[in-house]
């Protein structure tokens, strides 16, 4: 695929006024420390994001969070009061099958915030 298809297929899925979005988020809290500094220049550079959908979730998603370690699964917690896990390899190779683990534990309300561990051996989510 070539960048001009990319581009074009990004701002189609609306990316463009996300990573502007982004870019105001990140100077509007602190403009000069090298954290933000760094992400509005990551941002900045970013013509297109990778998207995809995924089903498992049966409302609205509040908090997603990356495993450490290589980046290897993907948590998402939302309104279903449910934690599904999700591997990144078969994301990014375009699988159709996304299915992801359920945990087995279900919250008693909606999951707002969430994040593994350092040796991903467990999440932890309120």
């Amino acid at each position: 695929v070539n960048n001009n298809m990319a581009v074009m297929g990004a701002e189609r899925l609306g990316s463009s006024h996300l990573v502007e979005c982004l870019r105001q988020d990140i100077m509007a809290r602190e403009p000069w420390s090298f954290k933000h500094k760094y992400l509005f220049e990551r941002f900045s550079v970013a013509d297109c994001l990778y998207s995809t959908d995924l089903k498992g979730h049966f409302s609205c998603v509040n908090a997603l969070c990356f495993s450490h370690l290589g980046h290897e699964y993907l948590a998402s917690g939302g309104d279903d009061e449910r934690i599904l896990i999700w591997k990144m390899r078969s994301l990014l190779d375009r699988q159709t099958n996304h299915t992801p683990v359920v945990m087995s534990t279900k919250h008693d309300s909606n999951i707002f915030s969430m994040e593994f561990t350092c040796d991903n051996n467990y999440i932890i989510s309120a």
